[in-house]
């Protein structure tokens, strides 16, 4: 790994430095150790050009004694003690070179060990108007020259919190230049808990121990991540000096943490619990049962667990487990925690605590789960816990030893909810898992016709296997009943709920009718959420279409803040469904928002957590990443991306997006007509299943290609099924095209812009420069362009190569932008007519006419002027 890390996140914290600087107002960073106080600093100082230009000033953790320590190159040592800080001041200031009139930038580092003299010179400096003050200390008692630059307001306070979990795993996976599964980015979030300095430390320390290694697709730990030797000496110091009780108590926090508040004061006893809290060894947080108790950091905590005795370990975790179990309502977080503990102990041998346990597991690792319910299927052999082991080994994508195992049972011993379930994973495993709906559904339909008592549960996996397969009005018929009655609503099984609104909401969705779909969504999430154990699946999915919703009706805030909100929940959770579902919802706003490269990190994340039930979607969240990887410019990577999915199952719901990320990368390219074909086709299949809001984005994509006039009428009649505005401006967008309007398309910048849409209202101003070129008017055009080039500096990516030079505002002809942009990006000649189906000499007559229009001489000054680089002529 690199020496010096590189800087992710905190943008609003780096914001609000930036404009305090420039407002001549200097911050104060506090935070904890390690944090990353010093880098936000650097961050800015590189960012805004003044680390030039910037004096440096240290406090000293070993101070000599001497009077302005900081400032001792500006005195000597014999009028240290006389000279005023005033005087120190005035030295400082004529020492420092700066242009007239400019305040001289400080950055203080460790502003907490400053000696108070040298914090008084801070702060004359700061009140003269001669200092800018950035600096960073601990948030604990600070030298009173310090603590009067913020009291005084010559700084504002940035208190610096932890990172965030997106933080850490976009960190990582810069500093490892490669995706990091989902599960490893959280372990590493939970440990270092936000902590930059110890997160490399234990990355490091992974990498050493090759612990952390490289599956081919992204970084997984493959065991228990390790504790850096130098993190460990650092918790053991601390804890070395506690006495033996006080140790003994943290051993039984750690050992159960997070641990029930009533618990550590029934075990340690309330003068224990407020000792070690005086003394900052265990933190209290809030938990859904009340407060729970944790060791002062998850790192403290390891430590312990791996210092204390094992026979004393198991003791502590058997008691605790007896404890958890004996609560009136135990939690299922406890419940799984205790089953656990007693497996881990060799005393897991009751079949129902082992059966209770696997199913709440369920709503929180599949894979504990999977390992409770084998147990007990090894205990009893019991009916129940071979169908709860089916039902999980589904979920985890393994249809076929589900169906070995359940393959013995004896049918008569099968009762109707029985075979259901046996019907559930079957419809599944052939459904949704291998991409076949048209298969599960009938499967299931089978069923639901010869048992007229078949469960409301079959009939909403109906509902869900029908919208997948693109039957969106069959599957509204079937899940109709059991969402939109509400006199029988609550009457009907939350499960079967759960199931009929992935049904329903995926139909109304795909038909167009969002605000329905957001609806029903809305109606059931907390219901989905509730049977998570048994449809782990089901809230996630249900948010993403709801997320798609939003977008498709041009709600780009409302879609990013209820993706954030549920990658809050996935990793709060360690939801395995939630966590890259919500990646693929702020991919999604990242492309629609002009963050082709964001969006290309999250959908490399999101395909690497796909958990093996979820392969059916690899398929289309490729086409997603093809499409983000061609708005950076990565055009073999797109290909790649979509060579890489082509033996992945096939959603009859998702090939037309697939087709259109096809023809994005065609149109990249510059092979046109063939882009525009291929998205006017996918739209056409897309309506022929009345998957309108698809059709409409399709056929967009055809008239941003060159097919405007070609695909208005069926743009137009796809839009009036579609609900919101943001439909209709793309109907705009195409008729100004077709129109060749320049001042619809100026207008059309305006209103993406203010939506928020920025990539497509920088291409709509480029159009805008190209059409009042075209037209002579050149005036407008300059203004056009200079509005897309700001547009795009608001973006990431590159701008769309059917509109090479459109900025200049030159007026060149559609196929002269065409080749010249191929020229410009090294084509030859003969690899232009052959990709056009064109003769070399008409390619090179479009040359000379183009090299004209652009004031240079060849070929070789031809990308630097399409990029609006001045040239020697």
């Amino acid at each position: 790994m690199a020496d010096r890390w590189p800087f992710v996140g905190r943008v609003r914290e780096a914001a609000r430095i930036d404009s305090l600087v420039a407002s001549g107002v200097g911050a104060l960073v506090l935070g904890e150790p390690g944090i990353g106080k010093s880098a936000l600093v650097r961050h800015v100082c590189e960012r805004t050009g003044t680390s030039a230009r910037a004096e440096r000033v240290f406090g000293h953790a070993a101070s000599s004694g001497t009077p302005y320590e900081a400032f001792a190159a500006v005195i000597t040592s014999a009028d240290g003690a006389v000279v005023s800080p005033a005087e120190v001041a005035r030295r400082v200031d004529d020492a420092c070179a700066r242009p007239a009139g400019t305040a001289v930038l400080f950055v203080v580092e460790d502003a907490h060990l400053l000696d108070e003299r040298s914090a008084q010179v801070l702060l004359q400096l700061a009140a003269d108007g001669t200092a800018t003050v950035l600096a960073t200390a601990l948030d604990t008692d600070l030298p009173t020259g310090v603590a009067r630059l913020w009291r005084d307001g010559w700084c504002e306070r940035i208190e610096l919190g932890a990172m965030s979990d997106p933080d850490v795993a976009d960190l990582i996976e810069t500093v490892l230049d490669a995706p990091v599964d989902a599960v490893t980015a959280h372990a590493f979030a939970a440990r270092a808990e936000g902590n930059p300095l110890l997160l490399r430390e234990l990355l490091s320390a992974a990498l050493d121990a090759a612990t952390l290694v490289w599956r081919g697709t992204a970084w997984t730990l493959a065991g228990e991540p390790p504790v850096s030797t130098g993190i460990r000496e650092l918790v053991r110091t601390r804890l070395r000096a506690l006495p033996e009780q006080h140790r003994s108590a943290l051993e039984t926090v750690a050992a159960g943490e997070p641990l029930a508040l009533g618990i550590a004061v029934e075990l340690l006893g309330e003068a224990m619990v407020d000792e070690l809290d005086a003394q900052r060894l265990i933190t209290v947080r809030a938990g859904l049962a009340g407060p729970q108790l944790s060791s002062a950091h998850p790192l403290h905590g390891e430590v312990l667990r791996a210092d204390t005795p094992p026979l004393r370990l198991r003791r502590i975790r058997l008691s605790l487990a007896s404890r958890l179990e004996a609560a009136a309502t135990p939690s299922p977080h406890d419940l799984v925690r205790a089953a656990l503990w007693r497996l881990d102990s060799g005393q897991a041998d009751d079949p129902a605590r082992l059966l209770a346990a696997a199913r709440a597991a369920r709503s929180v690792r599949l894979d504990t789960a999977e390992r409770l319910a084998r147990r007990a299927h090894e205990v009893s052999g019991s009916l129940q816990a071979t169908l709860l082991l089916a039902e999980i080994l589904t979920h985890t994508g393994r249809t076929a030893e589900a169906k070995a195992l359940t393959a013995a049972l004896p049918p008569d011993s099968l009762t109707q909810a029985d075979r259901e379930a046996l019907v559930y994973c079957a419809a599944m495993g052939q459904g949704l898992m291998t991409g076949d709906t048209a298969a599960g559904a009938e499967l299931v339909a089978g069923v639901l016709s010869g048992v007229p008592a078949a469960s409301n549960r079959l009939r909403g996996l109906y509902a869900a296997l029908l919208a997948f397969d693109a039957r969106s009005a069959q599957a509204l018929d079937v899940a109709g009943p059991l969402l939109e009655h509400p006199a029988e609503y609550r009457a009907v099984d939350p499960v079967a709920r759960t199931f009929a609104a992935i049904g329903g909401v995926g139909a109304q969705y795909w038909l167009g009718h969002t605000r329905r779909a957001l609806e029903l969504a809305d109606a059931v999430l907390a219901d989905a959420a509730a049977v998570r154990e048994a449809v782990p699946f089901g809230a996630a999915g249900i948010e993403l279409i709801a997320c798609c919703a939003l977008l498709d009706e041009g709600e780009f805030d409302r879609a990013e803040a209820r993706a954030l909100r549920l990658q809050a929940r996935a990793a709060a959770d360690n939801d395995p469904f939630a966590g890259p579902r919500a990646e693929y919802c702020l991919a999604r706003v990242d492309l629609a928002r002009g963050r082709p490269g964001t969006a290309l990190r999250r959908l490399r994340r999101c395909l690497v957590a796909l958990t093996p039930f979820d392969q059916s979607f690899v398929r289309h969240i490729s086409s997603m990443l093809a499409r983000a990887a061609v708005g950076v410019g990565e055009l073999s990577g797109a290909a790649e991306a979509l060579d890489a999915c082509a033996d992945a199952p096939r959603m009859k719901t998702y090939e037309p997006e697939f087709e259109l990320a096809v023809a994005a990368l065609h149109a990249a390219e510059l092979r046109l007509p063939e882009a525009v074909d291929r998205a006017a086709w996918a739209a056409g299949v897309a309506a022929d299943r009345e998957q309108w809001n698809v059709a409409v984005a399709g056929y967009h994509d055809a008239a941003r290609y060159g097919g405007a006039r070609a695909v208005l009428l069926p743009l137009r009649a796809a839009a009036t099924h579609v609900d919101g505005t943001f439909a209709r401006c793309l109907v705009d967008h195409a008729a100004a095209l077709a129109a060749r309007d320049p001042a619809a398309l100026d207008e059309l910048a305006r209103r993406f812009d203010a939506g928020g849409v920025l990539a497509l209202a920088a291409e709509v101003a480029a159009e805008a420069a190209v059409a009042h070129a075209a037209a002579g008017q050149f005036r407008a055009a300059r203004a056009s362009a200079a509005r897309s080039r700001i547009l795009r500096a608001r973006c990431e990516g590159v701008p769309a190569p059917w509109l090479a030079g459109a900025e200049l505002a030159v007026p060149l002809t559609p196929r002269e932008r065409q080749i010249a942009a191929l020229a410009g990006r090294g084509d030859s000649d003969a690899a232009i007519a052959g990709g056009l189906g064109i003769s070399t000499r008409t390619v090179q007559t479009h040359l000379a006419r183009v090299y004209s229009k652009l004031g240079i001489s060849g070929r070789h000054q031809l990308a630097a002027r399409l990029a609006g680089e001045p040239v020697a002529t």
